[in-house]
């Protein structure tokens, strides 16, 4: 450490080492406060020293100016810079140390340099952040993901009891680059038709598992969220004017979903889950008409031969298992797709095993050929506890 006169003010150099760790610094003490920079090279291995996995190699850089104000500290553009990642902040932290009012940007132009696993793509962010004793508010916050866009308020509660509320809104999310690596269903993703294939020949038990439903999440918080997208995109299938509504009260999960369809269409959904008491409580109610949504048709120029859906769902169950819900189950199920063309190899992959083998009964020949040509298809059910 070494300490020398400034102009005005003091400057402080630092070089410290510990084993292949390394750490380098200065500061400026002036009136008004303190400027600093450090520098922290492979930063991996400090994350295991503190046993912190997944920090990239680069150096960590920090940069920026402290001060004070009515025994408050002023963050006066602190920046950190990590593997093309620039951070800032500017405002105040005090005077009590659980409370801040920060602005915060990141931007880098490629998330995947800070863990491969994170998909290469860029990423902006701007929000204020404003935290006080068991709650954290975050106002203003512009989110920029590849093309997508994101706008909104969220207030978090930590007291006794944790609690999410706010409103974000979109005019597109797009969850295509968030997915990772693209497989093609058609040929390429081989372990998915190992599955399959296994499946046919080694069925389960039973169609429903008991092993127990993951409802402790339920009781973990309180949320009350509104989500409205204007666009809503993965990969070739898109909706409009998606709104959402989750509220999950002790356990008590309501949700409600509209949206329409870019070929024409409309779809609404309400789905509650009861896990307030046991045994847990199920409801659906589900209402769509005349969607033409390419799930299943591929790469295809004209839309209208992408089949039209119609569906109508609505169930009641109780049970702590998929199977103890299914056979509880009582309501009906109707579903019905008009003429168009079905890629054979993507049956399988949106609908799971139990439709490809319905598909390959009505076409015998799916495995052989590319794509089946529906006049139509219709489901009905009609369950009374579980039958």
């Amino acid at each position: 450490l070494k300490i020398t006169d400034a102009d005005p003010g003091l400057r402080f150099e630092l070089e410290a080492t510990l084993a292949d760790l390394a750490l380098t610094g200065s500061a400026t003490r002036h009136e008004d406060g303190l400027q600093f920079q450090a520098s922290i090279p492979h930063l991996d291995r400090v994350g295991r020293a503190f046993a912190v996995k997944g920090l990239p190699a680069d150096t960590l850089e920090l940069t920026g100016g402290l001060g004070s104000d009515d025994g408050a500290m002023l963050v006066q553009d602190v920046n950190a810079s990590l593997a093309g990642v620039e951070i800032a902040l500017n405002g105040r932290v005090g005077p009590a140390a659980s409370e801040a009012q920060l602005h915060i940007t990141a931007v880098t132009d490629n998330v995947s340099g800070l863990r491969e696993t994170l998909p290469p793509i860029p990423i902006n962010i701007d929000l204020n952040a404003e935290v006080a004793p068991g709650v954290t508010k975050l106002r203003d916050i512009k989110l920029k993901v590849a093309d997508s866009d994101l706008v909104g308020d969220l207030w978090i509660s930590t007291g006794k009891r944790t609690s999410i509320r706010g409103e974000i809104r979109s005019d597109l999310l797009d969850l295509t680059p968030l997915r990772g690596e693209k497989t093609d269903p058609a040929g390429q993703d081989q372990a998915k038709a190992k599955e399959i294939k296994q499946s046919k020949e080694q069925p389960d038990k039973y169609v429903f598992t008991e092993d127990p439903l993951p409802l402790d999440a339920l009781q973990a918080a309180d949320i009350d969220l509104q989500l409205n997208h204007k666009r809503l995109r993965l990969d070739r299938v898109e909706l409009l004017d998606v709104a959402t509504t989750i509220k999950l009260d002790r356990g008590n999960l309501r949700l409600s979903n509209t949206y329409l369809g870019p070929e024409g269409g409309r779809s609404s959904t309400r789905l509650g889950i009861n896990a307030a008491n046991q045994p847990v409580q199920f409801d659906v109610d589900m209402r769509s008409r005349d969607l033409r949504l390419n799930l299943m048709s591929g790469d295809i120029s004209d839309k209208s031969l992408i089949p039209k859906v119609d569906i109508s769902v609505a169930l009641k169950a109780v049970g702590d298992s998929p199977r103890a819900m299914a056979s509880s189950s009582n309501g009906r199920v109707l579903i019905t797709l008009g003429s168009g063309q079905i890629v054979n190899s993507l049956v399988g992959w949106f609908t799971g095993d139990l439709t490809t083998r319905l598909f390959g009964l009505l076409n015998p020949f799916a495995e052989k050929e590319e794509n089946t040509t529906l006049d139509c298809i219709i489901v009905g059910m009609d369950i009374t506890d579980g039958d």
